[in-house]
Parts: C-alpha cells; structure tokens; sequence
C-alpha cells in the first residue's frame, strides 16, 4: 500500500495538469528544481504521455484525498539499485504538518519492498 498515517501517495493523472501547471510554474520552488522558465500545458501533458523510463512521479495526497504536493523517484540505476528523491510539498500552510516526512516513509518502504532499491 501507498498509504501511510498522514498521505497517500498515487499516480499522476491526466486531470492533474493543471495542478502541475500551477506548481511547476512557482518561481518559489525553481530553485530546488532546477527549473529556469515556465512550462507550458503542453509540456506537462507530453510529460504525462511519456513518462521517463528513469522517473516516478507521484502525487502526494492528505488520507481524505487533498493534493499537497509530489514526490520522485529520479536517475533510478538498475545495476546499482539506487535512486534519487525529490519532494514538493507545495502550499506553505502544509509545510511543517508532518505530510513530507510520511510521504518519505511510504516511497521508501515502496523503493525498498517493491522496486528492490538499496540506496
């Protein structure tokens, strides 16, 4: 289960766009991203199309359902069996709850149990 005592982690869904386009396009959150302009609706929909082969995006949701932000997986190596973690709690009144932490826990136990990651 994606599930743990405060979110609930799932997949992107093409009706998540335009939460993406407001997120994605946050020059607040560029600088942990690395993002250097905007992207386009477009853009975020190619990206939801194709997914990276190295990349596992998913959404962070409170128990009742509330989107608050996203979590990665990224340059996910096979061999070595490790990954990067990226997350995005968005909205500054749900910074500081507990929801980034939780969502940790539940990607890790995921990469670990699941995807057999050990790094």
């Amino acid at each position: 289960s994606l599930e743990g005592e405060l979110t609930r982690l799932r997949a992107l869904e093409a009706e998540d766009v335009d939460l993406l386009y407001v997120w994605e396009n946050d020059p607040a959150v560029w600088g942990v991203s690395g993002t250097l302009a905007p992207f386009s609706r477009h853009t975020l929909r190619r990206f939801l199309d194709e997914r990276a082969a190295r990349q596992l995006r998913l959404v962070v949701e409170t128990l009742d359902g509330r989107a608050v932000g996203l979590v990665d997986l990224f340059e996910f190596e096979p061999v070595d069996l490790r990954a990067g973690i990226g997350i995005l709690i968005h909205g500054a009144g749900d910074r500081g709850r507990g929801f980034a932490s939780d969502a940790l826990d539940v990607l890790c136990r995921y990469a670990r149990q699941v995807l057999g990651l050990h790094q």
